[in-house]
């Protein structure tokens, strides 16, 4: 009788653990890349959040936002790449005590 508990408990902790790896809920990762997918392929000047972006909490939904209006902001004026090069200098400058 005490083996089959002693047995029966792991077993148990087994069939928990792997039902809890099995889980098809999507990570915040793989709700983001997809919520990106879906800001990209919306119509510009739409501001609704996207379905694909629900699952995102709210701090995340406003990180992706925040990056994918940089994102636009530079495919539409081209400002982050230009200046890129010019602010790599200016601390490579500061680094070498210039």
């Amino acid at each position: 009788m005490r083996t089959r508990t002693v047995l029966a408990a792991p077993l148990a902790l087994l069939v928990i653990l792997a039902a809890g790896a099995c889980s098809d809920t999507p990570t915040q990762d793989e709700i983001a890349s997809d919520c990106v997918t879906a800001l990209d392929e919306r119509t510009k000047g739409d501001t609704s959040k996207p379905s694909a972006c629900e699952g995102l909490t709210e701090e995340n939904w406003l990180s992706v936002r925040a990056a994918h209006a940089l994102k636009d902001v530079n495919s539409d004026l081209g400002l982050i790449d230009e200046n890129l090069d010019e602010m790599r200098d200016g601390l490579d400058e500061l680094r070498e005590g210039n």
